[in-house]
């Protein structure tokens, strides 16, 4: 909090017209932030009762004073590039908002994977400037105020906000980009917090797709983007299931013949029978692992940093199935719980 804070005053300087929300925290953040106002200079507004992003933002919108409004996540750390480019993405009449793709601020095997993950996404979106692209990177939105009060701010009962009102965006006419400067954030580092960010992201995900259906349709990118990201869930979970099944039968085949006989007999005995399987495996490992490449390549900014490359082998073979099988599990996570999610009440 305190870094983003200062990233903002270090960029635009002393004079910065700048309100933080304090939306009823309970981990210290205001006594840190009273602090914070006094060394900086800022507006801050405390909720009196948790309301959540989008009621939160919706409600005090009218405190911003000019035409552009930058939204800020607290685990945000603003840099230069990217806020320029975004504001200068907004000098067509045409463009209601811009987005930032993310670069993980902090250390660790899932944040890691994560940055290629963020990096193959950060790909597609830009692919969808040449149209509209139809979802926003929540943490770090640079909209116009026209543009956001069209667009009847954000959804309450919108799982995934960002999306949905990029999509409403689109509805109401006005073109969403994205900036190709990445902008730092802190993201999940542990498997508990990570899954359940995934589980958010593939609920809400089928929740504008399906509420927003006739915005997508319309586009032919949007279209191919949908059935191939689909086709890339669903075959991913279903060779990771496979995988898992015959690697287990071919372990306890091979350890079947070791009992009664030798190491090497039982080795080519059990790759005559699944020879030609663990091949085809192989193939398509490789072929999807070197597909994957392009998004580690980013990450890799020195020479001496090459071996960063070696991380697309556990993301693509580990990575990609495991994240497209808790995406499937969130978007039947959203169709169980669809009815619940009523008009104008805050979805999480």
């Amino acid at each position: 909090m305190a870094q983003t804070l200062r990233s903002i005053y270090d960029i635009c300087g002393p004079n910065t017209d700048a309100t933080v929300i304090d939306d009823r925290s309970t981990d210290g953040s205001p006594m840190i932030l009273k602090a914070l106002k006094e060394e900086l200079g800022f507006n801050l507004v405390a909720n009196a009762s948790n309301l959540g992003k989008s009621k939160t933002l919706n409600d005090h919108f009218r405190l911003a004073k000019h035409e552009v409004v930058v939204l800020v996540d607290a685990d945000v750390i603003v840099s230069r590039k990217p806020l320029e480019d975004a504001v200068a993405r907004l000098q067509s009449q045409d463009v209601g908002a811009v987005s930032c793709p993310y670069r993980c601020a902090n250390r660790g095997f899932i944040p890691l994977m994560q940055n290629i993950e963020y990096n193959m996404l950060s790909f597609v979106q830009g692919a969808y400037n040449v149209f509209s692209v139809i979802a926003l990177w929540g943490g770090f939105i640079v909209i116009k105020r026209e543009a956001f009060l069209q667009a009847g701010g954000f959804t309450l009962n919108a799982i995934t906000e960002d999306m949905d009102l990029a999509f409403k965006l689109n509805q109401n006419g006005w073109r969403v980009e994205q900036s190709f400067y990445p902008i730092h954030t802190y993201v999940p580092d542990t498997i508990r917090k990570w899954y359940r960010q995934k589980i958010r992201w593939s609920s809400g995900g089928l929740q504008c797709f399906i509420k927003h259906y006739k915005v997508w349709l319309k586009n032919p990118l949007h279209v191919l983007f949908v059935f191939s990201f689909c086709i890339l869930l669903t075959f991913s979970a279903l060779r990771m299931g496979e995988y898992v099944l015959l690697w287990d039968e071919i372990y306890q085949y091979f350890d079947g013949i070791y009992r009664s006989g030798t190491f090497w007999l039982s080795l080519k005995m059990t790759g005559m029978k699944f020879g030609l399987w663990i091949l085809k495996d192989l193939t398509w490992r490789i072929a999807f692992t070197l597909f994957s490449l392009p998004f580690v390549l980013p990450l890799v900014s020195t020479f001496k940093k090459l071996y960063i490359c070696f991380l697309v082998i556990p993301f693509s073979i580990i990575y990609v199935p495991l994240f497209s099988s808790i995406s499937i599990l969130g978007a039947l996570c959203f169709l169980q719980k669809r009815r619940r999610l009523r008009d104008g009440v805050r979805a999480w």
